[in-house]
């Protein structure tokens, strides 16, 4: 982490859910709009929806959106600090939610209080039955998704070191 920390910040109210304890750390799930996979159709992958990434639009203006989890770690709503980033990706048959079933972010976590490790930022992305590349034959842009549309979002929403010697990226299975 890099930079001075500046006074401990406050819920702005209006709905917007409390900050965790200082100190702790937080895992939460969001989505991300992934140009790379507007011309994917979803429906081929999930004929009854899905839940983890879905379309929505009309043909030819299609936006997709998958989901991720993200580990903050502790002491990130205490400061300004910034924070290297770990993607992990999952295995086939898994799915973003994958890397809390093994309690990695609890595991980080506990190295990070101990001192064993720097603090840092941890995302589990969704990636289907995708082998997390570009497909040859459709439109199924996984690595594009991952690579361009993720990291780009991830960089502009939470406090990253945004270079390439801050991130790093690991996964089991196909995602490895």
């Amino acid at each position: 982490p890099t930079s001075a920390p500046p006074p401990a910040p406050t819920s702005t109210g209006g709905g917007t859910p409390p900050l965790p304890p200082a100190g702790r750390g937080v895992l939460l799930t969001r989505e991300v709009y992934t140009p790379a996979m507007e011309d994917h159709d979803m429906s081929i992958d999930y004929p009854g929806g899905d839940e983890h990434c879905h379309r929505e639009g009309t043909p030819g203006n299609y936006k997709v959106y998958c989901k991720y989890q993200v580990f903050l770690p502790p002491g990130y709503f205490d400061s300004n600090l910034r924070y290297p980033v770990l993607y992990l990706l999952h295995g086939w048959g898994g799915t973003f939610e994958e890397w809390s079933w093994f309690d990695t972010q609890g595991i980080a976590e506990d190295l990070i209080r101990a001192g064993e490790v720097p603090p840092f930022i941890i995302v589990t992305p969704e990636g289907d039955k995708a082998y997390w590349m570009n497909h040859y034959n459709d439109s199924a842009h996984w690595a594009d998704y991952v690579a361009i549309d993720l990291v780009r979002h991830i960089d502009a929403t939470y406090r990253t070191l945004p270079r390439r010697e801050s991130r790093a990226i690991g996964g089991l299975s196909m995602g490895a």
